[in-house]
């Protein structure tokens, strides 16, 4: 009879432990959201050497997640949308960034400052000057839910003409 006790109880440990693991699997697993970003250059036709242009990028934030406008003076915070043409531009840039789409100025508590969110679609644009055939750059972003930010990051090469 306590042989019998003892096999059952080890089985109560047993199914105990399968199921936490697979719980705790489950829940540390969850699909990272993802971004499909459209890109393009406008506007769209015959550009030349010297021209100005956009290179326009949207994307639509999953529910329930946001991403942050660069419209904030604070040193520090979250990751804000940008796009990155790296060290050797293959355009003249400018003026910044324009971030587009359904706005929230939030205060962050743990950052001591008031940031813009972005939530829905989102539409990133930067104006620049033609001067190659080709453009290349990425977007980067970070889009956060109530408990957790990830960092995304794409890279693009457009022909411009």
């Amino acid at each position: 009879m306590l042989a019998k006790l003892k096999n059952i109880t080890i089985g109560i440990i047993i199914l105990t432990f399968v199921f936490i693991s697979s719980s705790s699997f489950i829940y540390n697993h969850k699909t990272e959201p993802e971004l499909i970003w459209k890109a393009e250059i406008r506007p769209i036709g015959k550009l030349k050497k010297g021209d100005t242009a956009w290179v326009v990028l949207e994307t639509d934030i999953p529910k329930n997640y946001h991403s942050y406008s660069n419209e904030t003076s604070a040193d520090v915070g979250p990751i804000v949308t940008q796009l990155d043409f790296g060290k050797k531009k293959k355009c003249i840039l400018i003026g910044k960034d324009i971030i587009e789409g359904e706005k929230k100025e939030v205060y962050e508590e743990v950052f001591k400052s008031k940031f813009t969110e972005v939530r829905g679609h989102m539409v990133v644009k930067r104006q620049f000057k033609v001067t190659k055939k080709i453009i290349h750059f990425k977007v980067m972003t970070q889009i956060c839910d109530d408990n957790i930010c990830v960092m995304k990051e794409k890279e693009f090469e457009l022909k411009v003409y």
